[in-house]
């Protein structure tokens, strides 16, 4: 359930419902989102009822996500988490290694493995290998590459892939094969093509 990690009481106020909220109503992250239209109380388990049938509905066509999701972390986790977005958001499609990251960020590496792992399941970022993690932004940039030069060419050559995101043969092949897993590509030899109806399955 949606629940902080740790409060001071268990109890929580109500408060008030005045007005229209101006805050938490943009789409960061996808591409649609559900907004309310008149204010309510909402308990955890409606929230989860409602994520639990919208996953069922998209059938490994897309992914959900909560905004305030990280209100479980505490300050120095969401300082952390923080952080390590702005590494993988500058670094684009030069990342870090994951055992590279304790030292970057000068922090225990169980703890960034698990901040690593949270913004993984939070989609923030995408873990294409075991030693690649890539910002959402950008696989998606790469996914939108790959199906232009497919629907151009017929073909995508993997050799050639990584001049279309400008990187290197590490982060193309491995763009690739995550591609591959999710069937929006389907490989034979070096080169690529579009899966059957793979407009279900893009990020």
């Amino acid at each position: 359930m949606l629940m902080p990690k740790r409060s001071k009481f268990r109890k929580q106020q109500r408060g008030r419902m005045r007005g229209k909220a101006y805050r938490g109503c943009n789409v960061d992250f996808g591409d649609f989102g559900l907004k309310a239209l008149e204010p309510a109380w909402i308990t955890s388990r409606q929230i989860e009822a409602a994520r639990v049938a919208m996953t069922r509905a998209a059938q490994r066509g897309g992914k959900v996500l909560l905004r305030k999701t990280d209100e479980g972390l505490d300050p120095a986790d969401r300082q952390l988490a923080d952080a390590l977005m702005r590494i993988y958001e500058e670094s684009g499609f030069a990342s870090p290694r994951p055992d590279e990251l304790p030292a970057l960020l000068r922090a225990a590496p169980d703890c960034v493995e698990r901040i690593l792992a949270f913004l993984c399941d939070e989609g923030r970022l995408v873990r294409l290998s075991k030693n690649v993690v890539l910002c959402y932004n950008y696989v998606r940039k790469a996914q939108e590459s790959a199906i232009a030069v497919i629907q151009e060419h017929g073909v995508l050559d993997s050799a050639d892939f990584k001049r279309h995101i400008g990187s290197t043969r590490k982060y193309a092949l491995a763009i690739l094969d995550y591609l591959d897993a999710r069937r929006i590509t389907v490989r034979h030899g070096n080169h690529r093509k579009l899966a059957a109806n793979y407009q279900e399955r893009l990020l």
